[in-house]
């Protein structure tokens, strides 16, 4: 068994030999800030909302803050916007391709270094190329600090992994590239499907076939034996990008032990518009389910022997000799 001080060493080496890099995003509804940074538009609350023309240019500028008590070194680029399959807004990663806003908007600095509780203007100019397609595009201007160790983490045999800490903050900038605007979502297929604990729980594809952004609220209407009267809210999508799908939910809890009918989905955008599916229910007991099986497995038995006894009797009658003819008396 190793003694006390061979483990410290090894603990020593492990915390020297393995690190591992942690990446801490914050895009937050609100400003993106944390208690050492932030970032957010000069002239806005939280987020930067532009319009442009195709081919059009304008110039807007963010501050960025260092909240700490030491000297904080700062990267700034600009990346594009996506939204998740879980209909979350989400900001890409430095390396991740930049086909819209990412590319469209260069800040005037890419690095720099803030002095304790101190602050700063980021100019930063936005050109959307000739030719580019009216619609909404969002993407964000990032603030990443530089490393900075973080705890360490044992996993075991005496080794432990040194964290290193990069902190990414990113300010939301919504572009509006103008022209027809045209609101339109595509809602479907509704399914449901039992889930644990007794519940049901009904899923609907949504897709903005559009090209502005949509944040769609529905609720399904349960109609039929056992239904009436039962609505579902779904989930809401933070945000709908043009082009993008997700699929929203909502669970029955209130399920009773037999019902019949169909489910229909209505989900509202743009002004008053509205798009959504149907879907047949159908909620039977397991008791009846195994009562009308065993019903039907005994009617079946029955019927097997009552036919295979008139077969065996129509055999025995077809091998039987014909009876004798009495002579009839006169």
């Amino acid at each position: 068994m190793p003694d006390p001080d061979s483990r410290r060493r090894a603990l020593a080496v492990g915390l020297l030999a393995l690190a591992a890099m942690v990446v801490l995003p914050s895009f937050p509804a609100g400003a993106a800030e944390s208690p050492r940074l932030g970032i957010k538009p000069a002239y806005e609350a939280n987020f930067l909302h532009l319009a442009l023309l195709p081919g059009g240019r304008t110039t807007n500028t963010a501050v960025v803050s260092n909240y700490s008590d030491q000297p904080s070194r700062i990267r700034i680029y600009a990346v594009d916007g996506e939204t998740t399959p879980q209909g979350q807004f989400a900001l890409g990663g430095e390396g991740d391709p930049r086909r819209t806003v990412g590319s469209w908007l260069v800040p005037s600095v890419s690095e720099l270094t803030l002095p304790p509780r101190s602050s700063a203007d980021i100019d930063f100019a936005v050109t959307v190329p000739s030719g580019t397609t009216p619609r909404d595009y969002i993407g964000g201007l990032v603030l990443e600090g530089e490393p900075r160790p973080g705890p360490a983490q044992d996993v075991g045999n005496a080794t432990a992994v040194q964290l290193t800490i990069v902190e990414r903050l990113g300010m939301r900038v919504y572009l509006r590239v103008e022209g027809d605007a045209r609101a339109h979502l595509v809602a479907g297929p509704l399914t449901s499907d039992r889930v644990s604990g007794g519940a049901m729980e009904f899923e609907l594809a949504l897709r903005n076939d559009g090209n502005t952004q949509l944040a769609p609220s529905g609720v399904v209407t349960l109609n039929g034996v056992g239904l009436s009267g039962q609505s579902i809210t779904l989930s809401r999508p933070e945000l709908l990008l043009p082009g993008a799908t997700t699929t929203v939910r909502g669970r029955w809890k209130a399920v009773p032990l037999y019902a019949l009918g169909h489910a229909k989905a209505v989900v509202s955008y743009g002004d008053g518009q509205t798009a959504g599916a149907s879907v047949g229910v159908r909620v039977i007991p397991v008791v009846l389910v195994v009562v009308v099986a065993l019903l039907a497995a005994g009617l079946s038995y029955l019927a097997y022997r009552l036919l295979h006894f008139v077969r065996r009797a129509r055999v025995a009658l077809q091998a039987a000799p014909p009876p004798a003819l009495r002579p009839r008396l006169r």
